[in-house]
């Protein structure tokens, strides 16, 4: 219901719900534990600043590492990760691409033929002129 598509499978709805909330929990649980964490050790509101810039560096340290990773070894993210790509998008996407080699390849043996027709006629020229 809450998982996009309806062409994904019943498996992958499912399990793009359960990640969505499960990032949701994260999220809220993190703004949960900030929230009692400042109010416990935050005696000013400079301090309460402090703290949730601190906060907010380290959740973001996470998208920074995943950053490096990607510079690094992009492959072994992309092996590791659990991403889904919807197989008719990757047909569509081949065969678009197969249709474009098609007409390059029908444009050069269109080319090489006509080629092929003008050599002829040279070479034809070439006997004629040799034979007198």
């Amino acid at each position: 219901v809450f998982s996009a598509k309806e062409t994904n499978s019943p498996h992958d709805q499912i399990r793009f719900f359960v990640g969505g909330t499960l990032l949701s929990s994260i999220s809220m649980f993190t703004l949960f534990v900030s929230t009692v964490y400042n109010k416990a050790i935050a005696t000013t509101n400079t301090e309460i600043i402090i703290n949730s810039v601190v906060i907010l560096f380290i959740t973001d340290l996470d998208e920074l590492f995943f950053g490096i990773l990607m510079v690094v070894n992009s492959r072994w993210v992309r092996r590791m990760s659990i991403q889904t790509t919807d197989p008719q998008e990757e047909l569509a996407n081949e065969i678009s691409t197969l249709k474009a080699e098609l007409g390059t390849s029908k444009e050069a043996i269109v080319r090489l033929t006509n080629e092929g027709v003008d050599l002829r006629e040279r070479l034809s020229n070439i006997e004629a002129i040799l034979e007198k």
